[in-house]
C-alpha cells in the first residue's frame, strides 16, 4: 500500500503546475539554443560560399599574373611591355600618337551651342518688342 501511495505522490509532483512550467522553460531554453546554432550554421554556409568565390577570383588572377610573368620572361614580351608602357620605338621606327576626334568635336559643339544660346537670346529680345 505504501508503494501505491509513493507512486501517487510522485505523480502529483511530476504533474504539478510548477514542474510543468519548469519543463516548459527547459524546452524553451533548448529551442533557443538550437535556433542560435542553426543561425550560426547558415552564416557559416554563406561565409563558405563567399570564401569559395574569393578563392576562384584569386585563382583566376594568379593565372593571369602567371601568364604575364611568362610573357615578360621572353624578349618579345619584354619589348611589347616597354612599348605599351612608355610609348617608345626602336631605332629606325617612329611613334605615332593618335588623338581621338571626339574631344575636338565636343569642344566645337559646346562653343556652337553657347553661341546659339546667345543668338537665340538676342533674337528673343527683339521678337518680344515686335509683339
Amino acid at each position: 500500500m505504501r508503494e501505491f501511495q509513493a507512486k501517487k505522490k510522485m505523480r502529483r509532483v511530476l504533474y504539478s503546475t510548477g514542474s510543468l512550467l519548469a519543463l516548459l522553460a527547459l524546452i524553451g531554453l533548448m529551442t533557443q539554443a538550437t535556433w542560435h546554432v542553426y543561425q550560426k550554421e547558415e552564416e557559416s554556409k554563406q561565409n563558405k560560399i563567399e570564401a569559395e568565390k574569393q578563392l576562384a577570383d584569386l585563382e583566376a588572377r594568379q593565372s593571369v599574373l602567371n601568364n604575364t610573368i611568362n610573357d615578360l620572361q621572353t624578349p618579345e614580351g619584354q619589348d611589347q611591355a616597354i612599348r605599351d608602357k612608355f610609348q617608345v620605338a626602336k631605332p629606325g621606327e617612329q611613334v605615332v600618337v593618335i588623338v581621338s576626334a571626339t574631344t575636338s568635336v565636343a569642344a566645337s559643339t559646346s562653343d556652337a551651342s553657347a553661341l546659339q544660346k546667345i543668338w537665340n537670346g538676342v533674337v528673343g529680345i527683339f521678337e518680344n518688342k515686335k509683339k
